[in-house]
């Protein structure tokens, strides 16, 4: 019988296919977590998986953009992905906290100010 292929447990084994890539991207994210006081557990969750998501998804991309080879390069990438993954879900998540101030980001960006 075929595996799933959408599965969480898919997804890791994936990830882990390299050993050096998907370790780089836990550690980087546990880090990350771990020194960040102000985060639910459930926030914790969220930017966890999409740092992981990030890595899984963008690493032989950007490898294969940038022409980099070798495990030690996928693995730097991995761990540049994830935390940049984990930071853009972060800042989505306060953004979504102040209405205010993701109305000024906005006008911001339009040109408004």
């Amino acid at each position: 019988m075929p595996e799933n292929p959408h599965t969480w447990l898919h997804l890791l084994r994936e990830i882990g296919q390299t050993a050096g890539a998907g370790l780089a991207a836990t550690l980087a994210v546990l880090v990350k977590l771990l020194l960040s006081p102000t985060l639910s557990p459930r926030r914790a969750l969220g930017t966890a998986s999409a740092a992981m998501l990030a890595a899984w998804v963008g690493t032989d991309p950007l490898c294969h953009l940038l022409g980099w080879e070798g495990e030690q390069m996928r693995t730097l990438s991995a761990a540049l992905l994830a935390l940049t993954g984990e930071n853009i879900v972060r800042r989505i998540l306060d953004l979504s906290d102040n209405p205010a101030q993701l109305k000024a980001l906005w006008d911001i960006w339009r040109g408004r100010k």
